[in-house]
């Protein structure tokens, strides 16, 4: 038996297996564990899904199970799955309590059925054969290895760029390329663990750098980089900064990448690539599995469950094709919001509309007569997000399937998909100690990212109270990019029964024009980057009600007010003719906040620095040196504590 199987397992205990089969899920690898296992093969899998189907985890199972394996999933029913609460939903249903997912489920089974993989009820039919397969061949380059090693050697550009497949042998290639480099080889990847293979298949000693840690050591010793070759494995999953970054100091660079894995990588990532690398390269592809044969039917069964295929599906209206003026025709349209109807496709008009989230309209109904009934809708849309954001992830696909609060606008034309927005309901919470919970930085309960934020960072507990849309993810075709559709899209939110409308992105000032252009207008700039983007997170607000717009005033008066005092890297980007040393009530909640909980010492800052100016320095000798050197005493977390006790003492002596 040459080819990989799945089979199904209905029981409510796990099966007795050999010690050649290795267990994911209880009493086995932790799922979150399972990215440790990449690089690895393993003769037979057993998945232990009964209380809930991690995608992630299934995917690098099935991507680390050798030829001729099998992967047994265990699942306590198979009648009633629609129905059974998914563990798995509690990491990104934003709710406290797991729910059923009859959507993904149903996806699931329709997977299930097209391959013929078999459904067992007793333990004794599952069966794990003997594997005689070994990879021991592959460790020498396949011809299509060594045309693109001879390739890159010729050096004819400095920058390669390399996408494949899972199993591909990606890696084994760079390790193969590095034998035989004659000058001093670097490799970095998201994480060490990532590299097995490329270590496995080279001859020589390879200097491991971790991405951030080679980031500084080019700003630090840029020299070291001269006439060196630079190894970049699974680069999709690095910040587009810090490989634009690296561009700028190597001359020869590989980057490599897989496209269409469990990651959510793809060609969106090489639309972006392209666009930030300012630098011509090659593009190599490595299609023909190594590690399994063609067309393996758990290669293609992980493909359709995950959607892993769905861009390349996605299909591409051409704009070119289209004779009337579609910008002004848009702005002339009325903009609907409605709620469990899809208008028909009017030819000549461009078509705004909104579906209901995933429980109102289940993929097992019929929908609109229409193309986009649910089941036609979320393929299209989830693979339209796929090209707009390489990280969309199978977490993504959940959601997008099963997970409650959620909205959905489109822009069609001719029933072709050409923009969406995906929106999750946020606010409206009643629960007062809750609020002042979060203020004081006590709790954080999932879901209600952007009023959560504003409630801590910000002092805003108002946002908590208020009925919100937070626009989690937006995308247009890119021939139908700069035609005014996503400013459309948005104008057709503002039907929202909600009293703001809110969006956090990795910022940027092409993108902070972008949202300033839709009638946002930004309240709120993160301490940190992003791991993802190597952007500071901003949160942008659009107010609608009489409240909304209230709320969005206060809070970006105070945003304009504390940013020149904040120390913040971008607040440069935001200088004002004169400063506000002026302590309000906003101040005095967040120093009270700051000495007395767990506000942080950024937020802070402002109102600290408000403080001394009028109070004086010399009350305040740690807060003071920490303003001056940027340097707290000792480590972070004592240092913290000493600033929050210098304020408490003073708030305990009294206010002015």
């Amino acid at each position: 038996m040459s080819s990989r199987h799945l089979q199904i397992l209905i029981s409510k205990t796990l099966p007795l297996v050999p010690d050649n089969v290795l267990i994911i899920g209880e009493s086995g690898i932790a799922f979150s564990k399972a990215t440790n296992l990449l690089g690895q093969e393993f003769e037979h899998i057993l998945f232990d899904g009964r209380n809930g189907i991690h995608l992630e985890a299934l995917a690098i199972a099935a991507g680390t199970l050798k030829m001729g394996g099998t992967l047994c999933l265990v699942l306590s029913d198979w009648e009633n799955l629609s129905q059974q609460p998914d563990q798995d939903s509690l990491r990104w249903n934003g709710n406290q309590s797991a729910i059923a997912t009859p959507n993904f489920i149903y996806h699931f089974k329709q997977c299930i059925e097209r391959y013929h993989f078999p459904i067992f009820r007793e333990e004794s039919a599952v069966e794990f054969p003997a594997v005689f397969y070994s990879n021991e061949h592959h460790k020498n380059a396949t011809l299509a290895q060594q045309q693109i090693i001879e390739t890159i050697l010729q050096a004819e550009q400095d920058i390669y760029f390399l996408t494949a497949k899972r199993g591909r042998g990606k890696s084994a290639l760079l390790g193969m390329l590095a034998n035989q480099i004659q000058a001093a080889v670097y490799l970095t990847a998201p994480n060490k663990s990532a590299v097995h293979s490329v270590i496995e298949f080279s001859e020589r000693e390879i200097e491991f750098i971790a991405p951030d840690e080679l980031a500084i050591r080019l700003q630090n010793e840029p020299e070291f980089s001269q006439s060196a070759w630079l190894l970049v494995d699974e680069a999709a999953m690095i910040p587009l900064p810090l490989l634009q970054e690296y561009s700028q100091y190597f001359q020869h660079i590989v980057f490599s990448t897989t496209i269409h894995s469990y990651e959510g990588t793809g060609r969106g990532f090489e639309l972006k690539f392209k666009r930030k690398i300012h630098r011509t390269f090659q593009h190599f592809e490595l299609k023909q599995p190594l590690r399994w044969q063609e067309n393996d039917p758990l290669e293609h069964f992980i493909d359709d469950l995950l959607l892993l295929n769905a861009e390349d599906d996605f299909q591409h209206f051409d704009y070119s094709n289209i004779t009337y003026n579609i910008e002004e025709n848009a702005k002339n349209l009325s903009f609907p919001c409605l709620r469990g109807k899809v208008p028909e496709g009017r030819k000549g008009d461009l078509d705004i509309a909104s579906l209901p989230q995933a429980l109102e309209a289940p993929l097992t109904s019929k929908g609109s007569k229409g193309k986009y009934n649910r089941q036609f809708f979320f393929r299209d849309f989830y693979g339209l997000m796929t090209i707009a954001h390489y990280r969309t992830s199978p977490l993504d696909l959940r959601r997008l399937l099963d997970g409650e609060n959620q909205r959905f606008y489109f822009a069609e034309y001719q029933q072709n998909l050409l923009g969406a927005i995906w929106a999750l309901e946020e606010g409206n919470m009643a629960d007062d100690e809750l609020i002042i919970q979060i203020q004081q930085g006590k709790r954080r309960p999932k879901g209600n990212l952007v009023p959560q934020a504003l409630c801590f960072h910000e002092n805003l507990s108002q946002a908590c109270k208020l009925r919100s849309l937070r626009i989690s993810r937006i995308a247009v075709q890119p021939n139908w990019q700069q035609k005014g559709i996503g400013q459309n899209l948005m104008q057709a939110m503002e039907n929202a029964d909600v009293d703001f409308l809110s969006v956090s992105f990795g910022y940027t000032d092409e993108l902070a024009k972008f949202w300033q252009k839709c009638g946002f207008i930004l309240v709120h700039l993160g301490e940190h980057q992003e791991a993802s983007s190597g952007c500071y997170s901003a949160i942008a607000l659009k107010g609608l009600s009489k409240e909304g717009l209230a709320l969005v005033d206060t809070a970006n008066k105070q945003f304009q007010r504390n940013i020149p005092l904040s120390f913040h890297p971008l607040a440069i980007n935001f200088e004002q003719n004169q400063l506000d040393w002026q302590l309000d009530e906003f101040d005095w909640a967040g120093l009270k906040n700051f000495a007395n909980f767990h506000r942080t010492l950024f937020s802070s800052l402002p109102a600290m620095r408000r403080l001394l100016k009028l109070v004086g320095k010399e009350n305040f000798p740690l807060i003071s040196a920490y303003l001056t050197k940027k340097q707290l005493p000792i480590n972070k977390k004592k240092g913290v504590e000493w600033l929050r006790l210098e304020i408490k003492q003073y708030l305990e002596r009294g206010t002015l």
